[in-house]
C-alpha cells in the first residue's frame, strides 16, 4: 500500500518538507523501539539479551509514486535526469545505474560552543548551502556583548570525538556517481 493511498496529507507533507518530516519519522521510530524494548524487558527469559538503544535509527522511504496524485508529470519526484539547483531540499528519486562509489567518509554537521561571558553551551549546525563549512562569526543565543565562543572539548573520550577534541556530531556520507537511464 502506498503512502498516498493510506494518508495523502502525510505523503504531501513528506514531499513539501522532507527534512522536517523525515526527522519526525526518525523520532517516531526511536519511540516505537523504546516501547518494544520495554515490552521485551518484562519477559524474564529475554531480559539478559536486551542491549542499550542506539541513536542511529533512521526511516527509509521506498517505492515512490512516479507523479504526485492529481499533478502533471513535470512536478514528478521520480527523475531520469540530474536534478537542478532549484530542487535543493526537495524529496527526489533518481533512476539510474551506479557506476562508481567513493569510500565512506565522516561529515561534521554540528559543533558545540561555549560562551565566555554567560558560560552557556549551544550547538551550531553547519549550513548545507555552504558545503557544511561552519560560520566564522557566531553569536551567543543570549546576545552577550564581547562574549568569545570556544568549541567545547570532549573530556569523556566518547565515540564521536577523541579525548580533548571538539565536541561534534558527525554523519556518514559517500560520493556516488550515477549514469541516468534514458
Amino acid at each position: 500500500m502506498l503512502l498516498y493511498d493510506k494518508c495523502p496529507l502525510l505523503g504531501e507533507t513528506l514531499l513539501q518538507k522532507p527534512v522536517a518530516t523525515l526527522t519526525q519519522f526518525d523520532r517516531a521510530a526511536k519511540l516505537a523501539l523504546l516501547d518494544k524494548m520495554e515490552e521485551l524487558r518484562k519477559r524474564p527469559l529475554l531480559d539478559s539479551k536486551i542491549q542499550t538503544l542506539t541513536n542511529n535509527i533512521h526511516v527509509r522511504i521506498h517505492s515512490l509514486p512516479a507523479a504526485r496524485p492529481g499533478r502533471e508529470q513535470p512536478d514528478s519526484i521520480v527523475r531520469q535526469e540530474f536534478p537542478a539547483s532549484k530542487e535543493i531540499g526537495r524529496f527526489l528519486c533518481i533512476l539510474g545505474t551506479v557506476i562508481k562509489t567513493g569510500g565512506a567518509k565522516l561529515l561534521e554537521y554540528s559543533r558545540t560552543y561555549k560562551c565566555s561571558v554567560c558560560r552557556n553551551t549551544f550547538d551550531v549546525e553547519a549550513p548545507l548551502e555552504k558545503w557544511h563549512n561552519f560560520p566564522k562569526s557566531t553569536t551567543c543565543p543570549n546576545l552577550c556583548v564581547d562574549g568569545k565562543l570556544t568549541p567545547v572539548k570532549d573530556s569523556t573520550g566518547s565515540k564521536n570525538s577523541g579525548n580533548g577534541t571538539p565536541l561534534s556530531k558527525y554523519k556518514d556520507y559517500q560520493e556516488v556517481k550515477i549514469q541516468v537511464s534514458c
